[in-house]
């Protein structure tokens, strides 16, 4: 646990000479937050294509006589 704790310490000073790796490492998160939450809306948007398509398939198969 110790070592943990002088992990921190020490990132922290590190983060203090560099304040613009903090901004440049806050900048890429919420870049890559915004890169995800564009794909999971396109997953959204293809899973409901699918999921219309399936259901005028399969429609479709129950209008036509056998």
């Amino acid at each position: 646990m110790a070592s943990i704790r002088q992990g921190l310490k020490r990132f922290e000073r590190t983060q203090a000479f560099l304040p613009g790796r903090a901004r440049a490492d806050r900048f890429m998160r919420r870049l890559f937050d915004g890169v995800v939450t564009v794909l999971r809306q396109f997953r959204e948007i293809a899973n409901a294509k699918m999921r219309a398509r399936r259901e005028s398939l399969s429609g479709a198969a129950r209008l036509r006589p056998a």
